[in-house]
């Protein structure tokens, strides 16, 4: 039996400390169904979705009617079968994860979201969604149409696309999970540095007053050194040549956008005639004049 193109997909999905691995399926093509599904088993996790018609899940002594839009998650070795109701003409997709605990983890995720999600899934021998939450099998739903359709006609960015869907699928099942209702933990924060670019920003804007290296690093709450280390790691420059920079930038912009002579656009950023000139020129290539010429004959980068 030949293969479809998305049950050869290696799809990969990080999240913290685990990996998983999905596995799709010929349910993926559309009306596809089954005509007979017998008891059995998988090693892996399987999200059935009901696409339509009617039947019933049987897992050990326990049957659960299945209606069009409802979604079972059945776990690792779990014994059970879909009979589908005769005349029905049911169908279904199933789509098939399985994870582990990979040695590194990512810094920035919280590790007890990882710990949390889990311990739902170790946990989760079956869960029928629709009858634990309405809001997580909606969810659930909603989120494998997207998934389907970036597996049957993926366009750019597609394998990203089912990443993010899948990621999102594991947060609905955690929802699902009302054990964990009351559990919170702190997301994370942002870097120092991070949280240093708005201030960095906010300051070279004001690139026409007579900025300091001090000044910067009084606002940065750092020494100077510090200051300027911080700007080669964001911005691979040094004070000095972020300063020139930025000035030169607000001098290009008003050299196109304005007859303002360009005495007065030096004046602007802070330098004389003569120093805005040379400075210009060794930069840009061009003199000030030359490039507002250029700028007029739309030549200028």
């Amino acid at each position: 039996m030949q293969m479809r193109k998305w049950e050869q997909l290696n799809v990969s999905v990080r999240l913290g400390s685990l990996k998983f691995d999905l596995l799709f399926n010929r349910t993926l093509e559309p009306g596809y169904s089954s005509a007979y599904n017998p008891k059995h088993n998988h090693s892996v996790y399987e999200l059935q979705f009901i696409i339509g018609g009617a039947g019933t899940l049987h897992i050990g002594e326990d049957a659960y009617e299945l209606q069009p839009g409802t979604v079972h998650l059945i776990g690792p070795y779990v014994f059970h079968t879909i009979r589908k109701r005769k005349g029905s003409g049911m169908t279904n997709v199933a789509i098939q994860f399985s994870f582990h605990e990979a040695h590194d983890r990512a810094d920035t995720f919280p590790g007890e979201e990882a710990r949390q999600l889990k311990a739902t899934l170790a946990a989760a021998g079956h869960i029928p969604f629709a009858e634990v939450s309405a809001a997580s099998n909606a969810a659930l739903f909603r989120l494998m149409e997207q998934m389907r359709a970036e597996l049957l006609a993926p366009s750019a960015g597609a394998y990203a696309q089912i990443q993010g869907l899948f990621l999102q699928m594991l947060a609905a099942i955690m929802r699902a999970d009302r054990s964990r209702d009351s559990v919170s933990y702190a997301l994370p924060g942002k870097s120092k540095d991070d949280l240093r670019i708005p201030i960095a920003e906010q300051f070279f804007a004001r690139c026409g007053e007579p900025l300091t290296l001090g000044q910067l690093a009084d606002q940065l709450h750092l020494g100077p050194k510090q200051a300027n280390r911080f700007l080669q790691r964001t911005y691979g420059q040094s004070f000095k040549e972020k300063l020139i920079e930025s000035r030169l930038e607000i001098a290009k912009d008003l050299l196109r956008g304005s007859d303002k002579a360009i005495a007065f656009i030096a004046g602007e950023i802070g330098y004389s005639a003569a120093y805005f000139t040379r400075l210009f020129t060794a930069r840009i290539g061009f003199s000030p004049a030359q490039y507002r010429d250029r700028g007029k004959r739309g030549s200028t980068s």
